[in-house]
C-alpha cells in the first residue's frame, strides 16, 4: 500500500497492490472489476458471493484465494458460507477466531485444473 509520497509497507517495495473498489451506487464489491482474485474477508463488512467470484476467476484463468482468518469460527461453525468448495487456496490463522496458539493454515485443492488450449492438463499441485 501506499501514499502519493510515501511506501507504508515492506510488501510495497516488492509488489505493486490493488485495490479492489466498491460499486458506488450500490456500496458492493464490482464484481465484474477486472483482477477479481482474492477475498479479503478482513476488509469488507459484507459476504462474499464465492460463487460468482469463481466464475470471474475461470474466466480470467485466474487462482481464487480466500483469506479467512478474521472469520473462520464463524465459517468453521457453519454461521455463514464457506469458501473451500470455490476457492483453489484458503488461508486462515489458528489465532484470532479459532483462538489457538499463533500460527497460521493453508488449504489448496489438488488434482487437475482443467485443460488448456492445446489440450494439455492443468495441475493444481504446482
Amino acid at each position: 500500500m501506499t501514499t502519493d509520497t510515501k511506501k507504508i509497507s515492506a510488501v510495497s517495495i516488492f509488489f505493486e497492490t490493488m485495490p479492489h473498489r466498491l460499486d458506488e451506487s450500490t456500496g458492493y464489491i464490482d464484481y465484474d472489476q477486472d483482477k477479481t482474485n482474492c477475498c479479503w474477508c478482513n476488509c469488507y463488512a459484507r459476504l462474499y458471493d464465492y460463487a460468482r467470484i469463481r466464475k470471474v476467476c475461470d474466466k480470467q484463468k485466474a487462482v481464487m484465494l480466500a483469506d479467512i482468518a478474521h472469520i473462520s469460527g464463524l465459517v468453521a461453525s457453519g454461521v455463514i458460507l464457506s469458501p473451500f468448495e470455490y476457492a483453489d487456496i484458503v488461508t486462515t490463522t489458528t489465532h484470532k477466531s479459532l483462538r489457538g496458539p499463533h500460527g497460521a493454515m493453508i488449504f489448496f485443492r489438488k488434482g487437475l485444473k482443467g485443460v488448456d488450449k492445446r489440450g494439455k492438463e492443468v495441475s493444481l499441485d504446482n
